[in-house]
């Protein structure tokens, strides 16, 4: 439900594969007072879990409290019995921002990069610019990295969304890759970093790292 983006993959799968398979051990309680203390209770607990398929709910985990490192209180809700798993509550964040996939702008298998003002290609003896001049490896590296590397930090807001919009900025970098062609768009706004790419209609804030790798790079560098 945050702006219909992919979720983050490895926290996903731990959520919906080791949650469930947790090795539990012998349950602690079983009481409601017991439940209430762990809170684990049906009207006192710290997360609830619901697992649904085809609009039909499969069973529901209540997570409370924690024990110790990596350690949290659960109970099943068809279950009076308290148990102590091995797992955090940190890996069900409750703000939507935090379930985003931060990787989903990674681009690899580039062919050819487009600045600016200056473009490079990939041949069969490596990198080289437009004009037929070798760039610089080490600004190559650092483009490329920035591309492979790339992660988000949240979404915009919708009023940072509608400035971004009108700022009508031109693409900062265009992309070739084995699987089509990217735009990529930088915005700077205040202390404030950006970025959209193309096929996804979303601005993204991220930080001033990725942001310098990705802008820094320009014809007299390479």
């Amino acid at each position: 439900e945050y702006h219909g983006l992919p979720t983050d993959p490895a926290r996903l799968q731990r959520v919906l594969e080791e949650l469930p398979a947790l090795e539990r051990g012998w349950p602690l309680a079983s009481t409601a007072a017991a439940k209430n203390r762990f809170e684990v209770a049906e009207d006192n607990f710290q997360r609830a879990v619901n697992y649904i398929a085809d609009e039909q709910s499969l069973g529901k985990i209540l997570l409370g409290t924690s024990p110790g490192f990596r350690k949290v209180h659960t109970r099943p809700v068809d279950s009076d019995d308290v148990f102590a798993a091995t797992f955090s509550s940190f890996e069900l964040p409750v703000v939507a921002a935090q379930w985003l996939d931060k990787n989903l702008l990674q681009v690899a298998e580039l062919n050819a990069v487009r600045g600016l003002d200056y473009q490079i290609r990939l041949q069969d003896q490596g990198w080289s610019s437009d004009n037929g001049t070798v760039p610089v490896q080490a600004e190559v590296d650092k483009l490329i990295n920035g591309l492979s590397n790339l992660r988000v930090t949240e979404a915009a807001d919708i009023a940072m969304a509608a400035e971004l919009q009108q700022m009508a900025v031109p693409p900062t970098l265009i992309v070739e890759t084995a699987r089509g062609t990217l735009e990529y768009r930088l915005y700077q706004v205040d202390a404030e970093r950006y970025i959209q790419r193309n096929d996804i209609p979303v601005f993204f804030s991220l930080s001033d790292l990725d942001f310098d790798r990705l802008n820094q790079v320009n014809a007299a560098s390479l």
